[in-house]
C-alpha cells in the first residue's frame, strides 16, 4: 500500500492531466483509507470531486467515503449527484435512499426510492428499493399506502426470488398492526417457500405473536435453533413456551427454562417476570429463589432496572407469604422496598409497589408477632392513599390490642 501511495502520488504529480488522472485520485484516496488515514482520504476525495464535479466515479468515491466515515446525509448526496452525473447504477441510489434514511430525512428517503425505480425498473435494486419505500412509508404514517405497495410487490414478484422478500416486509408491518389473520396467512407462505433458519423461526414467532400455535409448533420442533443467532432463538422458546402454557404447562415451562438457561446473554427482565410467575405457579421454589437472587444480582450492578426487582420480589413475598413462611416472606417484601429507593418518583412501583410491599411486610411481622415494626408500617399506610388503608388501620388497633393483652404495653 505504501508503494501504491507513492506511485500514485509521482504520477499526480509529475504526469500531465489525462483521462486518466480522476482515477489516480480515486485510486489514492481508497488506498490512504486503507492505511487508516480516513480524514486525509475523504479530503482528498473532496478535492477531487471539486476539480471533477461532472465525474460519475469521483463522485460516487466521495459517497461512499463520507458514509464509511459516518456522515450519511453527504453521502447520500454525493452518490444522488454520481447518478446525475451518469453513473448509471441502480446500486448507487438503493444506497442514497438508504443513508437518507440513516440521517432520519424520510421524506428523501422516500423520494429517492421513487427515482430508483422510475430509471431503473426491473432491477433487482429497484425491487429491493420498492419493499424498502413501504417501510418508510409506513415509517412516515402512510399505513394504507406502505401496505397497498408492498401487497402490488408480492403480486408482482410472485415466482421470482424477490417473492420471499416482499412477503417478509409484509409480515413485518402486519405483526406491528397485529392483523393475525393476515400474519397467520403470510407466515404460513413464508415457512413453505425458505428453509433458512432464521427466517423460519421469524415465522414462527408471528404465528404465535398471532395465537396460532397449531401451525408454529412443527416448524419450532423441526428448526435447528443452534443456526438462529441467539436473541431470535430464545425470543421464539419463550413465546412458546408461553403460549404452551395454556395447552401444556409442563412442556411449556420446559421451553422457558431452556430460553433462560441456553441463552443467558439474550434475556430480557419482562421475560424472566413471566418465568417467575410460572415457577411460583407450579411450587418450584428453589428455582423462583435462584431467579430473585439472580435479579437482585444484576439490579444491584443496574440500578436502572430497580422496578423489575420490585415486582419479582413482591411476587416472591406474596408466595411466601401465603404458605406460612412468614420470616422469609419479611425479607422478599424489604428487598422490594430497598429496590424502590432506586426508582423515580413517577413510577408506579415507587408508590403502589412499595405501599404494598410494606403493607405486606406489616402482615407478616404480625404474624411473627412483632408489634413495634409492623404498627410503624400500618400507621404510615392508614394514611396512604391506598385501597388497603382501611385494612392497615384495622389491623393496627388488632396489634395495639394484641400488644396490650401480653402484656407488652
Amino acid at each position: 500500500l505504501e508503494e501504491a501511495r507513492n506511485a500514485l502520488n509521482d504520477f499526480l504529480n509529475f504526469f500531465p492531466e489525462s483521462s486518466v488522472t480522476p482515477r489516480a485520485y480515486i485510486e489514492l484516496s481508497q488506498i490512504l483509507d486503507d492505511l487508516g488515514q480516513r480524514q486525509d482520504a475523504i479530503q482528498l476525495a473532496r478535492e477531487a470531486a471539486i476539480r471533477y464535479p461532472k465525474h460519475p466515479q469521483v463522485l460516487q468515491n466521495k459517497g461512499q467515503l463520507l458514509g464509511l466515515a459516518g456522515n450519511p446525509l453527504g453521502a447520500a448526496q454525493a452518490l444522488i449527484q454520481a447518478d446525475q452525473a451518469g453513473l448509471n447504477d441502480p446500486a448507487a441510489l438503493l444506497s442514497a435512499a438508504r443513508y437518507y434514511g440513516a440521517a432520519t430525512m424520510l421524506e428523501s428517503a422516500r423520494d429517492t426510492y421513487a427515482d430508483l425505480t422510475r430509471k431503473y425498473p426491473g432491477t433487482r435494486e429497484a425491487l429491493t428499493g420498492g419493499i424498502e419505500a413501504a417501510r418508510t412509508v409506513y415509517s412516515l404514517g402512510q399505513i394504507a399506502d406502505a401496505v397497498d405497495r408492498l401487497e402490488e410487490l408480492a403480486l408482482a414478484t410472485r415466482g421470482t426470488d424477490q417473492y420471499l422478500s416482499a412477503l417478509l416486509a409484509i409480515n413485518e408491518i402486519f405483526r406491528d398492526l397485529s392483523l393475525d389473520t393476515r400474519i397467520i396467512e403470510i407466515s404460513q407462505e413464508i415457512a413453505k417457500l425458505s428453509q433458512e433458519p432464521e427466517i423460519l423461526a421469524s415465522a414462527a414467532a408471528a404465528l404465535l405473536q398471532a395465537d396460532s400455535i397449531q401451525p408454529a409448533r412443527p416448524i419450532i420442533d423441526n428448526l435447528d435453533l443452534s443456526r438462529v443467532p441467539n436473541e431470535a432463538a430464545y425470543d421464539l422458546l419463550m413465546r412458546y413456551g408461553t403460549k404452551l402454557l395454556e395447552v401444556n404447562p409442563a412442556l411449556g415451562l420446559e421451553k422457558m427454562e431452556d430460553a433462560y438457561l441456553e441463552y443467558p446473554d439474550s434475556r430480557t427482565l419482562e421475560n424472566d417476570q413471566i418465568l417467575l410467575k410460572t415457577y411460583l405457579a407450579v411450587d418450584r421454589s428453589a428455582a423462583a429463589r435462584r431467579m430473585i437472587m439472580e435479579l437482585k444480582a444484576h439490579v444491584d450492578a443496574h440500578p436502572e432496572s430497580a422496578a423489575h426487582l420490585v415486582r419479582g420480589a413482591i411476587a416472591w413475598g406474596d408466595y411466601l407469604y401465603d404458605r406460612g413462611d412468614f420470616r422469609a416472606a419479611t425479607n422478599a417484601f424489604q428487598m422490594a422496598i430497598d429496590a424502590a429507593k432506586n426508582l423515580t418518583s413517577r413510577d408506579t412501583e415507587k408508590s403502589m409497589g412499595t405501599l404494598w410491599a410494606k403493607f405486606q411486610r406489616a402482615n407478616a411481622l404480625l404474624e411473627l408477632s412483632e408489634f413495634d415494626e409492623s404498627l410503624r408500617l400500618y400507621d404510615e399506610l392508614a394514611q396512604a392513599d391506598v385501597p388497603w388503608a382501611s385494612d392497615a388501620s384495622m389491623k393496627a388497633r388488632f396489634a395495639r390490642l394484641e400488644k396490650r393483652r401480653r402484656g407488652l404495653l
